[in-house]
């Protein structure tokens, strides 16, 4: 007889998310958190894309020395913010011309919340 189990993806979720944000493992490790997730995730019907974790998200989670998953910057090396590159603006005076986008670390990712499971997913940890 099969013993059939449910878990929490909500919970699930937000585990991963959390480890995300704040691990120290390799990219490997994360990479292999990320299929597990997205498996869960799929099955359910509960995928809703997922986001790259920026510099700013890294330091607010006190991983100054860790990669982002996605970077901002102009010609010089200079950061610049996501609304810089996805506008098309640049800072004023700035002479570096267009902002870049690069993916120094691809497993450094946010997954978004479905909006069926929004409920069950407990925010009182911010994770970005």
């Amino acid at each position: 007889m099969r013993t059939r189990k449910t878990a929490n993806v909500a919970e699930i979720l937000r585990s991963v998310n959390m480890k995300l944000a704040r691990s120290t493992c390799s990219p490997h490790m994360r990479l292999g958190m990320i299929a597990v997730l997205e498996t869960v995730l799929h099955d359910s019907g509960l995928y809703a894309g997922f986001g790259y974790l920026s510099s700013a998200d890294m330091e607010r989670n006190g991983l100054w020395a860790e990669k982002p998953g996605i970077r901002y910057a102009y010609a010089d090396g200079s950061l610049a913010t996501a609304e810089e590159w996805a506008n098309g603006r640049h800072v004023p005076n700035h002479l570096s011309g267009e902002v870049t986008q690069s993916f120094p670390d691809d497993s450094r990712r946010y997954y978004y919340v479905h909006r069926a499971i929004t409920a069950d997913y407990r925010e009182d940890d911010p994770i970005v």
